[in-house]
């Protein structure tokens, strides 16, 4: 079998057949815009097909979070209980049963023979009660009966039977519906069936005895593979915000004549979409570098432990801008097109897809600043009651060619209500960042990253002018005066409220001010740099720690 590379839907789909058949040790092929295997490779692939799933999102299925609670309680061994741990025991108590009463626990319990064990431990399970009169003391013997019981439901659901059905009922409902429903594991009339019986018999049966060969009336859309009749025929419907119902909306077709036919292999690809996305706790991440199967695969190489999307994001470029080296050394030159960044959110249920355009341009961006970047990956800022992460919102602004000035001015306004350590470098470092995204042509927003540091420390000296002149309450004022100045581009307000502020301290206003009038992006950026250092900490401990 070849499967060629196609648009990104088909892509991932390709990677994900890919990721399955490596994970149980298959013979595939990489050509460079192709794989290609035997069709007994696909003897098994069910069993492929869950074990790569889980084995890449074991941490985060509710079952392998149930057993390291589970493990955890060897900590409360030999050791005095507090109220709050007896309120943890009882939370883990509450969270277990909760998973094990619904429909899919059950579905799985009963496909690994183990229905009336687990009915039996879970009636066992019961919240830990202390009364007002009472002290843990008290209810020790029911604190140990109770982890004791709780233990007994980790040994079960860590033998290989269980493991399998729940793990793989995991699965189906934390990450492959959030892709695709309504078909084979997933259709309604299916939820108590064996997954894996019923995988292999909707999607790989049709394609084991599917024949490419035989003449059609009817193509594939997507591998324009003859269909001997519409019979074997697939459609996209059953694709999550991404296929339409040719029997519900016709209109969506040439002259009402719904013709979104796929062939049996395509059905088997698009299955395996989930398989191709990075996807963590309901976010997902696809990068499209589609110049060759191997390139496809090394952007979406995830490796170490990943606990955000954003982690994943930033291994996929750094994979892809070790392509562009090799590329570089191989070549004497860099070639890369536009890639696509798909990303999946769960909770946008109207438009789970967002789709962006990474240039070369951007990556070098990226790569220049990737030190940066990886500061910014943990850090939130507080705004109108919820947190936005820095990361994001640069990677935004990168993303659509706009730059950081609206970002900046919200950060100092903001800097008491932050997750953020050293706040004043992490403005300059985004301010750093900002120059090079404005750079066209060879002109540069600033001539270097140094005036910055100098505008930073004119900030720092007026800041400690006010200090001496026990004034520093008035520095709230200016600053506030100084920001609507920068955010609406007013350079006469901004120098007048400078003016005043030097005339109170006595001290010469720096002739530079002037010279970064004449450029608005100029001005933006030493105007925020001083913003920094008159929010930031005083001249000396600045350049100290700026000299470590």
């Amino acid at each position: 079998m070849k499967i060629y590379l196609s648009d990104w839907l088909y892509n991932a789909g390709i990677l994900g057949l890919y990721n399955a058949l490596k994970h149980g040790d298959k013979n595939v092929k990489l050509k460079n815009n192709y794989i290609e295997f035997e069709e007994e490779e696909l003897v098994g692939f069910e069993e492929d097909y869950f074990n790569y799933l889980i084995s890449k999102n074991n941490d985060n299925l509710t079952s392998s979070k149930i057993v390291d609670r589970i493990l955890s309680l060897e900590r409360f061994k030999d050791v005095e209980l507090t109220e709050k741990d007896i309120d943890n025991i009882n939370e883990l108590i509450k969270y277990t049963k909760d998973k094990f009463n619904s429909n899919s626990y059950k579905s799985a319990f009963n496909l690994a023979g183990v229905t009336n064990k687990v009915e039996l431990i879970v009636k066992e399970l019961k919240v830990i009660k202390i009364s007002k009169k009472q002290c843990i003391d008290s209810v020790k013997g029911e604190i140990d009966l109770q982890i004791a019981t709780l233990y007994k439901i980790k040994d079960i659901l860590t033998r290989e039977n269980t493991e399998k059905y729940v793990k793989a009922k995991n699965v189906m409902y934390d990450i492959i519906d959030k892709f695709w429903s309504g078909v084979g594991i997933l259709h309604k009339t299916k939820n108590n069936d064996d997954m894996y019986k019923v995988y292999q018999e909707y999607f790989l049966n049709s394609a084991k005895v599917y024949n490419k060969d035989n003449k059609g009336r009817y193509w594939c859309m997507t591998c324009n593979n003859p269909l001997k009749s519409l019979s074997e025929s697939y459609n996209l419907s059953w694709l999550e915000k991404m296929g339409a119902d040719m029997n519900k909306k016709s209109s969506h077709f040439w002259n009402l004549n719904g013709d979104s036919y796929i062939c049996p292999i395509c059905n088997l690809v698009y299955s395996c979409i989930p398989l191709g996305f990075n996807f963590v706790l309901g976010k997902g991440i696809f990068i499209n570098n589609n110049s060759s199967v191997k390139k496809l695969l090394n952007a979406n190489k995830a490796s170490g432990k990943i606990s955000t999307v954003d982690d994943v994001e930033e291994q996929s470029y750094f994979n892809i801008l070790d392509d562009m080296e090799q590329d570089a050394i191989e070549k004497n030159k860099f070639e890369i097109d536009n890639i696509q960044v798909v990303r999946y959110d769960s909770e946008n249920s109207s438009r789970p897809y967002t789709f962006n355009i990474l240039s070369k341009s951007k990556l070098e961006i990226i790569y220049k600043h990737k030190d940066i970047l990886s500061r910014l990956m943990k850090m939130y800022v507080e705004i109108d009651s919820y947190y936005i992460n820095l990361y994001r919102e640069v990677l935004k602004r990168l993303y659509e060619n706009r730059n950081m000035y609206d970002l900046i001015y919200l950060l100092p306004k903001k800097e008491h209500r932050s997750k953020v350590l050293h706040y004043p470098n992490v403005l300059k470092n985004i301010l750093r960042l900002n120059l090079t995204l404005n750079e066209r042509g060879g002109e540069q927003a600033m001539a270097s990253y140094y005036k910055i540091d100098r505008f930073t420390k004119y900030g720092q000296k007026v800041k400690k002018g006010y200090e001496d002149k026990n004034s520093e309450n008035k520095l709230s004022g200016i600053s506030y005066r100084l920001l609507n100045a920068l955010k609406v581009n007013n350079s006469d307000k901004f120098m007048d409220t400078l003016i005043n502020s030097y005339m109170y301290i006595g001290m010469e206003i720096p002739t530079e001010f002037s010279n970064v009038l004449l450029n608005d992006d100029e001005f933006k950026s030493a105007g925020y740099a001083f913003m920094v250092g008159l929010q930031g900490k005083n001249y000396k401990e600045n350049s100290e720690e700026e000299s470590k």
